[in-house]
């Protein structure tokens, strides 16, 4: 019996990252993407995803915004959020997690990183 896969909305500017989460991730979840904040907000209420991969630095606007902005359009749905930054400080992790961010995900990592947290 087929199960459908999860869905994951991967939100990063970086085209060939994407490239390969999507490579890593495909066999087992169904994956979409956004390149910035405004498509990553139209993504996110058509496709109503499972897992949001959140890097912060979009070009329309800052990626924490965008999580606030998510969990708006969530409408009470659940999802899981994980911020992913080349900026690892203190600082940025607390407010991705003030933001309603369920993981912190340093640039780089570990290609199966992702994997094994969700």
């Amino acid at each position: 019996m087929n199960h459908p896969k999860t869905k994951i909305l991967i939100i990063d500017d970086d085209l060939d990252y994407c490239a390969l989460i999507t490579e890593t991730l495909i066999d087992q979840y169904q994956c979409y993407f956004a390149h910035d904040g405004q498509s990553a907000l139209d993504q996110f209420t058509a496709v109503q995803p499972s897992l949001v991969m959140l890097d912060l630095g979009l070009p329309d606007m800052p990626g924490l915004a965008l999580c606030e902005k998510l969990a708006s359009a969530a409408n009470g749905n659940p999802y899981a959020l994980f911020v992913v930054s080349g900026d690892s400080s203190i600082d940025t992790k607390l407010k991705a997690f003030a933001m309603g961010a369920d993981d912190f995900i340093g640039k780089p990592f570990e290609i199966k990183e992702p994997h094994l947290a969700y």
